[in-house]
């Protein structure tokens, strides 16, 4: 009996365990509320002043996080936004009544990791943000910040929790 009741739990395990749908494991829950589209004007200050791919940079960091910090922020008005960059940058114009800017990074274990797709939740108390990451076949190991950025629109809660997948 104790055999029996062995082998069927193990079937069970492995039912549960094996994905018919085996997509590379890209298999991820959905990401929630996407950013929404941005001017090139703001497309591009983000592309040159804080690249959604990992890489080891020398001298003064893009953002005046701690850099072993895995963190996000909510930003709701231009005094935040400048406040987030260590070097002093000449900032897009982005509309604080409507959106909510949400920066922020996470360490990952080499050079050009990037992201492929991000959206957030909304709980009572904080928001999720999901990061979707492009691991590279072939890196460099080293622990590298990841940074990421989206505007979406206006949300109040100010803690925010990262999911990585």
């Amino acid at each position: 009996m104790n055999k029996l009741f062995f082998y069927v739990a193990l079937a069970a395990v492995c039912v549960a365990c094996n994905d018919d749908k085996d997509d590379g494991g890209n298999n991820i829950p959905e990401l929630g509320v996407q950013p929404v589209a941005v001017s090139t004007e703001i497309q591009e200050f983000f592309e040159e002043n804080l690249p959604q791919k990992s890489t080891v940079y020398s001298g003064e960091p893009l953002l005046s996080f701690d850099y072993n910090e895995t963190t996000a922020v909510a930003i709701n008005d231009t005094e935040a936004f400048q406040g987030i960059f260590s070097a002093q940058t000449e900032l897009p114009i982005i509309n604080f009544d409507e959106y909510t800017l949400v920066i922020g990074q996470c360490q990952v274990g080499g050079t050009a990791y990037g992201v492929l797709g991000q959206g957030i939740d909304f709980e009572a108390d904080k928001a999720v943000i999901n990061l979707k990451i492009e691991v590279p076949e072939e890196t460099y190991w080293m622990i590298c910040p990841l940074y990421f950025w989206g505007i979406y629109p206006k949300f109040t809660q100010t803690e925010i929790e990262i999911n990585v997948f």
